[in-house]
């Protein structure tokens, strides 16, 4: 394998695959001029995102830019697998879209009584599948293994 051919795009349904595998992602938001990047616990329900958040500085920003990119990867020793994708998100105001959002069982990374509910709306997405060399520890590095 050449160093060219070592980036492969993947399938939309592989990009859902590797979304559903995992249950912690990244959503980034633009508030003002700074990029803000919060890590979310989620889940994926009719090929869309769902995450919960409590009222504060995330929650203010997703309501108020609609706009934002989400992210998850894996590594493994000889590959890297990541999906980022750009959609519109919205708040799941209480009743019927809350019930279904409640169905999937999802954990706040951080627990409180007082949480909302938001849907991403994916509007383009694209993942990448990347093949590595497996990983050598250069000779006289530190073994990080051992700490």
């Amino acid at each position: 394998m050449t160093e060219h051919d070592s980036l492969h795009p993947l399938t939309e349904d592989e990009c859902w695959q590797l979304l559903g595998n995992h249950r912690v992602g990244r959503v980034a938001v633009v508030n003002g001029t700074v990029i803000d990047i919060y890590p979310v616990s989620y889940a994926v329900a009719h090929r869309k995102i769902y995450f919960r958040t409590t009222d504060g500085e995330k929650f203010s920003s997703v309501m108020v830019t609609r706009n934002v990119s989400f992210e998850v990867d894996e590594t493994t020793e000889t590959s890297k697998r990541w999906v980022t994708l750009a959609g519109y998100a919205h708040w799941l105001s209480e009743g019927s879209e809350t019930l279904r959002a409640d169905a999937l069982h999802l954990d706040l990374l951080a627990p409180t009584s007082e949480s909302h509910w938001v849907e991403i709306e994916p509007t383009d997405m694209n993942g990448t599948h990347m093949f590595m060399a497996p990983y050598r520890r250069l000779e006289g590095a530190p073994d990080a293994s051992a700490h």
